[in-house]
């Protein structure tokens, strides 16, 4: 029995600001138990899988902003060298030019030219050296500037000059007149002083050359191992 506002009772009504009734406990058998204890089971065994995907899509992630970065630098080097290949092609051109003009003969410019390409490939190929001493290598590379090349340029100079200069005429030329060989003299002279300054020019840019690609060398070696140790 309850009473309404007025103080009257009333039959078979609650009053309408009281709770609802709390409902009755459900009994289950071993069977359902079973059923509920194995679904949540399931629930928390794919929640475990779920984070280990996630934590292997975030590792993957990284690896992948590696390689990117890696793939951009391996652009730029390529870049780099194809600019430096078509500008040894038109310094090739140039000097061939150049000897022909002096009066050179095929035979030997082809020849020099051959020597000098020859050279330039030694000297801009890094030694092969083991990932230990690589670092050591390089600092006792910079340390001690390269002099073979040097003198392989210095040496192919001397017998390009010796090749070009003509021989000293057996009769004696008279004072008052120059001698027959003296345009050939001046042509040689010439072309010494052309071919010395580009030796010159071009063993600098072989040197700046070898230690942009002993730079890149040792930035690839810092890559490579990140990506070794993931």
């Amino acid at each position: 029995m309850a009473t309404d506002e007025n103080g009257k009772q009333t039959w078979g009504r609650s009053p309408p600001d009281a709770p609802p009734p709390a409902p009755l406990p459900v009994q289950l058998n071993g069977q359902e138990f079973f059923q509920i204890t194995e679904l949540k089971m399931d629930v928390l065994r794919e929640r475990e899988v779920k984070d280990s995907l996630e934590r292997q899509l975030q590792d993957e992630q990284k690896v992948r902003v590696v390689y990117q970065k890696r793939l951009k630098k391996e652009r730029r080097a390529r870049k780099r060298l194809q600019e430096q290949l078509d500008l040894e092609i038109k310094r090739r051109t140039q000097l061939e030019e150049a000897l022909k003009a002096t009066g050179a003969s095929s035979e030997q410019v082809r020849a020099i030219t051959e020597n000098v390409t020859a050279e330039a490939r030694t000297s801009s190929e890094p030694p092969e050296a083991s990932p230990v001493h690589s670092q050591s290598q390089q600092q006792s590379s910079q340390q001690q500037p390269p002099q073979q090349p040097l003198q392989q340029q210095q040496a192919a100079a001397q017998q390009y000059r010796e090749a070009q200069v003509p021989r000293p005429s057996q009769q004696p030329s008279t004072p008052e007149k120059p001698a027959w060989g003296y345009g050939l003299d001046l042509i040689g002279s010439q072309a010494s002083a052309f071919w010395q300054n580009y030796q010159e020019s071009l063993v600098q840019e072989l040197e700046l050359e070898r230690k942009s690609r002993q730079h890149q060398a040792a930035e690839r070696d810092q890559v490579k191992s990140p990506l070794q140790g993931a």
